[in-house]
This record gives C-alpha cells, structure tokens and sequence, in this order.
C-alpha cells in the first residue's frame, strides 16, 4: 500500500491490485486521526477515483457556507448530506429532523443539490469504498479548519487543519501522475 499525508492528521492510502490499458483497479482509503475511512478492501476503480478527486478539488474556493459557519455537525451534514439524498417521503421521524434544520424549499432544489453534490460530496470519489458512509467535506473559514463528516449508524466528525484534505489530494494525484500515467 502507498500512503501520502500523515494518518495522525489526515493521510491518503491506496493500492493498484490490477491494470487494463489505462485503467487502474485497486483500493483506497482516507485515514483520519488514525482511524480508517472508507472499506479499504473494497475494489475500486482507481482510474475513476482520481478523476472525481480531480474535479472535487476544483471547487475548492466554493466549499464553505458562510450561513452555515459555527453550525452543529448535525445541521451540516442534514443540509449538505441529507437534503440531496433523504427522499421527501422517507420515514416520518427522519423527514422530520431533516426539515428541523433545512427548509422546505430547499429539499426541492435541484440546482442547490448539484452544487452540494459537486462541492461539498466525496461519494464518488472512492465509489463503494466511501458511499455507505456519505461523507461530506465543509471549509470553516473562520475556524480556519476542514471539517470531515460522515455517517455509519452514529454522526462523526474529523477536524482537519485548514487546507489538509486539499494539499494530501494533491500529493495523490500528482503520486498517480508519475507513478500510474494518470
């Protein structure tokens, strides 16, 4: 397995187990405060991962919400996570906490969904490995840190240093540059 970042912090694992043409299958996973994120031995499509890292990366300046800043995890991830995925009809109590910290409007709006999916949503980046966990990636400017939040039947939350999850993408992908051509 190759690493990039500290585990401590937050730091970036993968392995390639195959190859087909310009195709890279493997694994990954994110580690944060020593702790893994992500089903490390879930066969992903590394190829894919670096391309919507990639564009994930590239919304960088928009990933905050200044309305948003100082918010519980809770209110965060409902708004960011739970408004684009937790259909309108789902079960009563979750729909219920759900428009406890989203307004209505707001759980119909497809355009503020894309933009949430695309700026603030790590799903696709590590495909099956990181999707039952939905985690979400939130800049809190004033607090100048990250905050990682994600699901597995209990809320977490990783504070990140300001930029940490930014700089050990990079660090991946220009990895995967040189050493896999992508």
């Amino acid at each position: 397995m190759d690493t990039v970042g500290d585990p401590l912090v937050f730091a970036i694992e993968w392995e390639v187990t195959w190859r087909q043409d310009r195709q890279f299958h493997g694994h990954v996973c994110f580690w944060v405060h020593s702790v893994p994120l992500g089903d490390c031995d879930e066969d992903v499509l590394l190829s894919a991962t670096t391309a919507y890292l990639r564009a994930f990366l590239s919304h960088g300046s928009e990933r905050h919400i200044p309305a948003r800043e100082g918010k519980s995890k809770e209110e965060l991830y409902a708004f960011i996570h739970d408004s684009v995925y937790a259909p309108i009809d789902d079960d009563d109590r979750r729909h219920l906490a759900l428009t406890s910290y989203v307004e209505p409007r707001d759980l119909e709006d497809w355009g503020l969904h894309q933009f949430l999916r695309e700026t603030f949503h790590l799903n696709d980046i590590g495909g099956r490995a990181f999707s039952r966990l939905g985690p979400i990636l939130v800049n809190e400017d004033s607090q100048q840190v990250q905050r990682l939040i994600w699901h597995d039947n209990t809320l977490h939350e990783a504070l990140l240093p300001n930029h940490a999850f930014d700089e050990v993408s990079q660090q991946y992908l220009e990895r995967c540059a040189r050493d896999l051509g992508q």
